[in-house]
Order: structure tokens, then sequence, then C-alpha cells
């Protein structure tokens, strides 16, 4: 296998063309760099969608203008991703190809009740998964938009609420609306408009600008932007090797951007002026403006020589 990042791209060569059929050995973990090939494959992806190179999430599975892991013998005629299986099918599509490993939780609690807690793990070599194929099915089946809604504090979670900052959004970061949806970080441009895609019941796949349409929730129904919590195969004192999945202490600690408070301020400001969230994250998310601000102290320092 080879990985290679290029721009804003994932390339994966391999020879052969794709088993389907067969579940993965996993030969490397996730980490900061796993994330940003990660996250150049998810652009790649929701540029294509952009462009209307494919306008259906199963097609643009099937193409290397949009999945540049495609590889030939990949087939998936009853691929169904509404708006919360698309960012778990990614994720675990993903993690098949890369050889990472993959687990996803079903939940205590439904798609809008409180307390949802994580209640079961499986991952992906799992015996109820034969194939990628079932594996994608059973996700389809026990994912529902409630397996977002987490208090903060949780642990064990899937995903956990983030700071908004372009270092932690970023493609492949989910947000949660507590309404009932879940929608996918395509790309973030220079002003800071960010760019999403989501799935629906009728498998139609849609791209658009985030903005306010869209409704973050509470904090407690763990609604706005998420990050995917690691997990990483270790050794047991018995010697047998299990996945275990990092705490919250941990992703505080590798800088994750864990936060559960930022993006449910009672009043957002910018330069002291108050504004709403979507304005708020959007300047968070200029990149423009700190170019701005060094172009105006460099001429603030010309002038003074």
């Amino acid at each position: 296998m080879l990985f290679l990042v290029l721009g804003s791209q994932l390339t994966y060569a391999e020879e052969g063309s794709a088993d389907t059929s067969q579940l993965w050995e996993v030969t490397q973990g996730w980490d900061e760099r796993a994330e940003i090939e990660f996250s150049a494959w998810i652009e790649q992806f929701g540029r294509a969608r952009q462009a209307r190179k494919c306008v259906r999430f199963k097609t643009c599975l099937g193409t290397p203008e949009a999945n540049s892991l495609w590889t030939p013998g990949e087939k998936w005629p009853r691929l169904f991703a509404d708006c919360a299986d698309v960012p778990y099918i990614l994720r675990a599509y993903f993690a098949w190809k890369t050889q990472r490993p993959f687990e996803f939780h079903k939940i205590h609690g439904r798609r809008y009740s409180r307390n949802n807690k994580p209640a079961s793990f499986f991952s992906h070599n799992h015996p109820k998964f034969k194939s990628i194929p079932k594996l994608f099915r059973h996700i389809s089946a026990w994912i529902h938009s409630g397996s977002f809604r987490f208090r903060p504090e949780l642990e064990l979670t899937d995903t956990y609420p983030i700071n908004v900052d372009r270092k932690y959004v970023r493609p492949g970061t989910v947000f949660y609306e507590p309404r009932g949806h879940v929608l996918v970080v395509s790309h973030i441009e220079d002003d800071g408009s960010i760019y999403i895609f989501d799935g629906h019941p009728d498998n139609s796949f849609t791209f658009r600008r985030f903005g306010d349409r869209f409704k973050r929730g509470s904090a407690r129904n763990g609604g706005g932007f998420r990050n995917w919590r690691w997990y990483n195969l270790e050794e047991q004192a018995n010697g047998e090797m299990a996945l275990v999945r990092e705490t919250n202490e941990e992703i505080l600690a590798r800088d994750g951007g864990l936060d559960g408070e930022i993006q449910h301020q009672k009043d957002f400001k910018i330069n002291g002026v108050s504004v709403d969230y979507f304005t708020w994250v959007q300047e968070r998310m200029r990149r423009a403006a700190k170019i701005t601000w060094l172009k105006s102290m460099g001429q603030g320092l010309a002038r003074t020589l």
C-alpha cells in the first residue's frame, strides 16, 4: 500500500482490485497524520459533489474523481445512507482502505431522548460483519441522529464537541442538529465560509453552505461541531489485543480540541460586539482576517522605521 498527501488530496495505490467480501487487519492507528489524510480525502469527496461530478452518495463512493481510495471491483448496489449514516460510513470506508481500526456504538436512548449513553460497541471485525457491505448495512440499521446526542462530559462516545478553530473544525468534522440532522464539513474557504454535505432518507446527497438555516441546539443535547474520538489496538495484561478508546482527559492532553462550552455561550462577541452564532463561527474560521492583520502590522512597522 502507498498513501500520499498531495496538496489537499489523499491518493492511494494498491495492486489488484478491491475485495469487499473480506474485512481487514489493522496495520496502523489513529493519530494526527491519520486525521490529515482523512480530511484531505473528505475534501476531495465534497468538492467533487460541489462540482456535480457525482450527485448521490453511493455514486460518489464509486467515482474516482470523488473517491481517491476507490479501486476496481467495488460495487455498492444496496448501500443506504441517510444523514447520520454518511459520516459513519465514510469513517469506516477510510479505516478499511488505510487499515486502521473502526468501531461504533449502539446507544441507550432514542433519536430525540435525553441522556443518551453508549451502550455497546462493535468493531469492524465483529462476527456479525461478514463483509464490507454487511458492515455498512449494520451501520445504516443501527446508527441514527441520536448517536450524536450526548452531554459533553460523557466518555466513550464516538464523537465529542470541539472548540471552533481551523485547527479543529476541518473536512470530516461533523455538525449535529438536535432537531435530528447530521452534516459533514467538506471544506472551508479563506473568508471562513464552511461548506458541508449531507445524506437524506430518500438516499439523495446534497451540498451547501453552512449558515443560519441550521440549528445548533444545546450543549446538553450535543449540538454543534464534533470530531471523532480515537481508538487503537493495545496489548492487554493477558497478552491479548483490544481496541481502547481515549478518554476525555487524553483528548485534552493531545490538544484534540475537546470543548463542551464554547459553542454554547450566552453571548457571542467579535471585537466586543454581540453577534449571532453563525457570524461568530465564520469569523473564527476566517483565514483572511489573520492575513489582513499581519499586513497591517507590517505597514505599521514600516511607518515607524
